[in-house]
């Protein structure tokens, strides 16, 4: 049955529009509600007839049912839609479907990261409570205190909200990263104690360069001469000399520093004293502990020869750091580094005080403008702050970034910071050494300040000092140009490298001087010295020969060739007279251990020594002696002042080899090995306390009666023995 249509009244089309909607899934999720408008017409717009009408809710035409072929089953008189609108009407709603889902997605993304956030906020805020639970100290208020270590920042880096940023790779220098620690090393020790070692500040570019030559150049041996100095000073005391050890050179020092300016020794014979310092058995412990004696290069060449041409670089970085350890062992040194301490904890105390009369003036009075005792105060303020910047006794690491990596900049180089890193930046295994590399570019220095994080405490640190040395930096723009060859210097490459003369060739000149001075003064004229000294070339052997002939001539007399007018007489035979020139008379405690070491002296350094000895002893003879020495015949008187002398000598070489021998192990007197032994310090023999009737063990050395009688014999004089004689006949009788 078909019902009439009534108008349709807008409360009903929005109820059955929900209905609709309600049955229909997908308006349920796409609500979509049809504006309805009242029917325009009461008639069909087909048949123009009236009747039972079915109107349209989107255009608002009539229909008869039967002009649109429908039943009455087949339409719903809710919402129903005309064939013509039907098609804008899916169009409708299929945009309006995509924009609800849409709006959806976005409402679903926010309502998303709200939850996020929120389990965020809530996750952050029990981390930092956990945080806050654990380091309290580092707390200050309801927010974390500023820096902290870098371990815990590191650890939790979600809570400090660090950014991580690039760091710049620091530069590769063509000296081998390992080396140049140990060269950075020895010149800032050489910088630290100028004063003392007496020498300028040298770059470590010319250090690198002149140990990596292979040939005697100026800036090697100013680095060992001024680094052996204090040693030859420590030699040259009484107190330090050993007979036994090396031919007796620390005693024939110490007896020479009387007459000779020990700077002249060391200048010439440097490698000399080089070799004492390592091998003498002094610094026995600091030798093995730097491990020299496992070194093949000196197990295989000889240091006073070889040392420029076979010893490698690593080889001279060894022993010249061994040096510097013995030297930091002595007592100046000890002396020198502890009074720099006491100086510098006596001015930070002073500095304190200042800083603390300061305050209670500016507490007092502060209103007021400064006054005279205040201005006063911070000038010695400043003083102080800069006397303590001067002390040092080495140069300490500005600070360590986030993965202990130390920075240095060094006083007396300051074109670069230098970088020690534990990790080389290539491949390769941690070093306790580290490997050294280095900045010098500003760009650079710019970008490594951004990467560290002033919220660690070593970052912190190391950003304020780096901040505060940027100002007296040398950077450029572009950097240095190094060379990137990491293959050793070659000689020709050494521009700034002064290579020295051959030492051989020098002291034939300085002995040839000596032999005209000896000529012109004292009268000496010797075929065979003046043969050695026009020969083409020096070797050891003909200084050798130069030094034993002219021993002969110093030593007593010597027979002169003929003199001008026998010459001229060819029919008569050449005559020789004798010279008595008596130069070692006041000098004999030297001419034995001079003559003892020139015996076995075999290289050109270690003729270099006798030869500054004897002619300073030649040179003073010659300031007494202004006339030449009267010509007379030998006689009697003076062979046997002679023989007594050679006696004398003899006694003297034979008592110290007495002394050098090893101890018996029994007593001299009863022949028992049991007990404690009192050993003489002039010969092997030991004795019992008892067998020699001894109250108590003498302090200090203890001779024999045989050693005393010994002694007694080698200082008896002809006055003494004259009065000694007399005493015996005056007993008898």
């Amino acid at each position: 049955m078909v019902k009439t249509q009534k108008a349709p009244n807008a409360k009903n089309s929005k109820q059955n529009s929900k209905k609709k909607l309600d049955a229909d899934p997908l308006q349920t999720k796409i609500p979509f509600t049809v504006k309805s408008s009242k029917p325009t017409s009461k008639t069909c717009i087909k048949c123009k007839e009236i009747g039972s009408l079915i109107s349209c809710k989107k255009c608002a035409g009539s229909f008869h049912l039967a002009c649109l072929g429908l039943s009455e089953n087949q339409v719903t008189f809710t919402n129903w839609i005309c064939v013509e609108c039907l098609g804008s009407y899916d169009k409708q709603l299929s945009t309006e479907a995509k924009q609800h889902l849409t709006l959806q997605k976005k409402e679903k993304e926010s309502f998303s990261g709200k939850i996020f956030n929120k389990l965020s906020e809530i996750k952050e805020e029990t981390q930092i409570q956990k945080f806050k639970n654990k380091y309290p100290e580092y707390i200050k208020g309801d927010k974390i205190n500023y820096p902290i270590p870098d371990e815990l920042l590191w650890e939790n880096q979600g809570i400090h909200e660090i950014s991580l940023k690039e760091k710049p790779i620091p530069n590769k220098s063509h000296i081998d990263p390992k080396i140049l620690g140990n060269i950075l090393f020895i010149c800032d020790f050489l910088y630290t104690f100028k004063e003392i070692l007496q020498i300028d500040p040298i770059s470590f570019e010319d250090v690198y360069k002149g140990l990596s030559s292979k040939y005697e150049n100026e800036i090697s041996k100013k680095v060992h001469v001024s680094l052996l100095r204090p040693i030859l000073q420590h030699m040259a005391r009484k107190e330090n000399t050993d007979k036994s050890i090396n031919r007796g050179l620390s005693y024939l020092l110490y007896k020479s520093s009387k007459i000779i300016d020990l700077d002249d020794i060391l200048d010439s014979s440097y490698l000399v004293i080089y070799d004492y310092a390592l091998f003498s058995g002094l610094w026995k412990e600091i030798i093995e502990s730097a491990g020299i004696e496992a070194n093949e290069s000196l197990k295989a060449y000889p240091l006073l020869s070889q040392y420029n041409t076979n010893y490698s670089i690593e080889d001279k970085i060894q022993l010249i750091s061994t040096l510097i350890i013995i030297l930091l062992d002595s007592l100046a040194f000890y002396q020198e580094i502890t009074d720099r301490i006491e100086n510098l904890s006596n001015l930070k105390k002073e500095k304190h005080e200042i800083n603390a009369q300061l305050r209670a003036i500016q507490k007092s009075h502060p209103e007021k403008s400064q006054n005279k005792e205040e201005l006063q105060l911070q000038d010695r303020l400043k003083q102080i702050l800069g006397e303590i910047k001067e002390i040092k006794t080495r140069t300490e690491c500005i600070g360590k970034d986030r993965d202990y990596n130390e920075y240095f900049i060094f006083p007396w180089e300051k074109r670069y910071i230098f970088v020690k890193c534990y990790k080389p930046i290539e491949d390769g295994k941690e070093s306790e050494s580290g490997y050294w590399y280095y900045y010098d570019k500003k760009k650079e220095v710019n970008k490594l300040l951004k990467y560290f994080n002033s919220k660690g405490e070593r970052e912190a640190k190391l950003t304020e000092a780096l901040n505060k040395a940027l100002e007296g930096l040398e950077l450029t723009e572009d950097g240095l140009k190094f060379s990137s060859k990491s293959e050793e210097v070659e000689h020709s490459d050494l521009e700034s490298i002064i290579e020295l003369e051959d030492p051989t060739e020098d002291l034939k000149s300085k002995l040839k001087k000596l032999y005209v001075l000896m000529k012109n003064n004292l009268g000496v004229c010797n075929s065979e010295i003046e043969l050695i000294l026009n020969e083409e070339t020096a070797s050891a052997e003909s200084i050798k020969k130069y030094f034993k002939a002219i021993s002969e001539i110093t030593g007593c007399e010597q027979m002169l060739q003929e003199s001008d007018e026998e010459k001229e007489k060819e029919e008569e035979p050449s005559k020789h007279r004798k010279i008595e020139l008596q130069i070692w008379s006041d000098f004999s405690d030297i001419q034995y251990y001079w003559s003892q070491y020139l015996e076995e002296a075999k290289d050109t350094h270690e003729f270099f020594i006798c030869y500054h000895i004897l002619a300073e002893i030649v040179k003073k003879y010659i300031k007494e002696h202004q006339h030449h020495p009267t010509l007379r015949e030998e006689n009697s008187y003076n062979l046997a002042r002679k023989s007594y002398r050679l006696a004398r000598l003899s006694k003297i070489k034979h008592y110290e080899e007495d002394r050098n021998q090893a101890q018996d192990d029994e007593c001299f007197i009863c022949g028992e090995d049991d007990g404690t032994l009192l050993c003489c310090d002039g010969c092997p023999k030991v004795v019992h306390q008892e067998c020699v009737m001894l109250e108590k063990i003498p302090e200090g050395d203890w001779y024999c009666n045989e050693c005393v009688e010994k002694a007694n014999a080698m200082r008896m004089t002809r006055g003494r023995l004259k009065l000694s004689k007399l005493r015996d006949n005056l007993s008898n009788n």
